[in-house]
């Protein structure tokens, strides 16, 4: 059979071990909001090329007629390729 200070251990052990656990959630819990002020605090500016792929998107099949998507492709393809060299 268990004796007193058997038990007493088991149980600073169970005590601990739940304080290491809420602790650990804590750290990730404060590191979490942390990381969110970050993100919230830096942020890209927006480029006005994907605001026109934006609009290209939202005219459909009509886009292939238009001036402006082309233009947008063309750089767009310009930028992608210029970046591989």
């Amino acid at each position: 059979m268990l004796n007193r200070v058997q038990v007493a251990r088991a149980a600073a052990v169970v005590v601990i071990g739940a304080v290491l656990v809420a602790l650990a959630m804590w750290l990730a819990a404060e590191d979490l909001r942390g990381a969110g002020a970050a993100e919230t605090a830096h942020v890209r500016p927006i480029d006005p090329l994907h605001a026109e792929f934006a609009r290209c998107n939202a005219l459909g099949y009509a886009a292939l007629e238009d001036d402006g998507c082309h233009r947008a492709w063309v750089e767009h393809r310009r930028r992608f390729f210029a970046g591989s060299r």
